[in-house]
């Protein structure tokens, strides 16, 4: 009779704690995957963040979590995961009662990109090991890397010399009519600034200074619609790392730059396009705009674009960043060209294997190297 007291009674506990676990398993269970730095930029290393709370007196022998990232973070071996088309994570936690479990997986970014992880599936085992609970909960957690900087060894002479002329057309001028002050002679000063009588009572060469003018700006377009036969996703990510470099060359001079692109971005659907600034901040906002780039999305021609910003009248000019070698499309750049005040410069990037042309008289070759 005992012994089929004590069967019932531990039958009666094993429902009881089976029906506990199936009520109440995913109680107080707080799991968060996070990035803790934001944004990376292409070769920087990160890392991937978990975080699993059991806020309840029920222990957790095993909860399983589920979950897939890009295949584009280069994780360690020994992190564990399965790589197809995504990076897959399979993680298993023992949690006991009131406890907070931390985990910390680095890697590194090797694209450029915004990433999202959505969607993750839980699954739980009770006590005896007798049963499974599942759930799946939407929990986003994104990255967005922008895209690296082309070191200046890597950019042609001929655009290093296209570089240096557009600094000097964009510098500031000078209003004649906006006295601003004298100062001492510099050796770059024209003669034609010296102030001969303050200069004959210093005893030393003095020159007369003046305000600027409003200072022209310089806008990027970014043409991403590629016209090569192979390997058009790494044409578009370098003409998209040479934006970035661009960008960051002419603010660091001083330079007011904007950006304008027929790439959409990711979650708007719509090209890309930022106003003109001239400081660090204004250059990241550009490599955020150029990192949500969605290469797999169709992109409009960019003449009406380019048309449309040469009409305009302001104080601007114009660089042209693509890959189209098209005699008819160089017809209408030229057309452009003669038809407006603005100055329209151009850097054609090419892959090494590309079949060659012959260099546009205006279009500045960029050879693209890739290893």
């Amino acid at each position: 009779m005992k012994l089929i007291v004590a069967i019932l009674i531990a039958a009666a506990v094993f429902w009881l704690i089976r029906l506990m676990y199936r009520k109440t398993w995913d109680e107080g269970l707080q799991v968060e995957v996070a990035f803790p730095d934001r944004v990376l930029r292409e070769g920087d290393k990160g890392t991937l963040q978990e975080v699993i709370t059991n806020d309840k007196f029920l222990p957790l022998p095993i909860l399983q979590i589920k979950f897939a990232i890009t295949r584009t973070f280069r994780f360690a071996k020994d992190a564990g995961g399965d790589v197809t088309d995504q990076y897959y994570r399979n993680e298993y936690f023992t949690l006991k009662s009131y406890e907070r479990v931390t985990r910390t997986y680095p890697f590194t970014c090797t694209r450029r990109g915004l990433f999202t992880m959505k969607n993750m599936d839980l699954i739980c085992k009770d006590l005896f090991m007798s049963e499974e609970m599942y759930a799946s909960i939407e929990h986003k957690a994104s990255l967005l890397v922008m895209p690296r900087r082309v070191h200046e060894r890597e950019i042609p002479s001929d655009c290093l010399r296209l570089l240096g002329e557009i600094e000097t057309d964009l510098k500031l001028q000078e209003d004649p009519f906006a006295f601003s002050m004298i100062r001492e002679y510099q050796p770059y000063d024209s003669m034609h600034a010296v102030n001969w009588k303050v200069s004959a009572r210093m005893d030393k060469l003095m020159v007369n200074t003046f305000r600027t003018t409003v200072q022209r700006e310089l806008v990027i377009i970014l043409d991403l619609n590629t016209h090569a036969q192979l390997q058009e996703d790494l044409i578009r990510e370098e003409l998209i790392r040479i934006a970035a470099t661009l960008c960051a060359y002419f603010v660091g001079k001083k330079i007011p730059t904007g950006l304008l692109s027929n790439g959409c971005d990711i979650l708007s659907h719509e090209p890309e396009s930022v106003r003109a600034g001239a400081d660090e901040a204004h250059v990241r906002t550009i490599e955020m705009t150029l990192g949500r780039i969605d290469t797999k999305q169709p992109c409009p021609d960019i003449l009406p674009i380019l048309k449309e910003r040469m009409r305009l009248k302001n104080h601007e000019e114009i660089l042209l960043l693509t890959n189209d070698r098209k005699d008819t499309f160089l017809d209408e750049l030229r057309a452009l060209r003669n038809g407006s005040d603005k100055q329209l410069y151009m850097i054609n990037a090419f892959l090494k294997r590309e079949p060659q042309k012959e260099s546009c008289d205006f279009a500045i070759p960029w050879e693209i190297i890739h290893e």
